[in-house]
């Protein structure tokens, strides 16, 4: 990190670029300032099933549901790295919505 600063760079551009992507497409995605961004679903089944169906696209995501958050507050979380692109941010993120709105979690 102190010889090569550049990834510390990257990392926030493509973390805020994917994050107003996200708002752009609809999610929720709370007060996140950080390169792990949380979309909220709401629904532990739902985020269940959106989690199995993107790995299922060989897309990683963590499901939080309850009991670890309350059940209005289930949500997966999508962590970048800096060996992120935009062009990848912005495939996935695009994955990520058509899932979401395959299962009637986005309008």
């Amino acid at each position: 990190m102190v010889s090569e600063p550049e990834r510390i760079s990257h990392l926030w551009d493509i973390s805020h670029y994917a994050l107003k992507a996200f708002k752009e497409m609809g999610f929720d995605t709370g007060k996140s300032e950080t390169p792990i961004i949380p979309l909220f679903i709401r629904d532990d089944i739902k985020s269940l099933i959106l989690t199995k169906v993107l790995l299922a696209d060989g897309i990683f995501v963590n499901p939080v549901v309850s009991p670890a958050v309350p059940k209005e507050d289930c949500l997966i979380r999508y962590s970048l790295m800096a060996t992120h692109t935009k062009g990848t941010g912005g495939y996935l993120s695009g994955k990520i919505t058509k899932a979401a709105k395959a299962l009637k979690i986005l309008g």
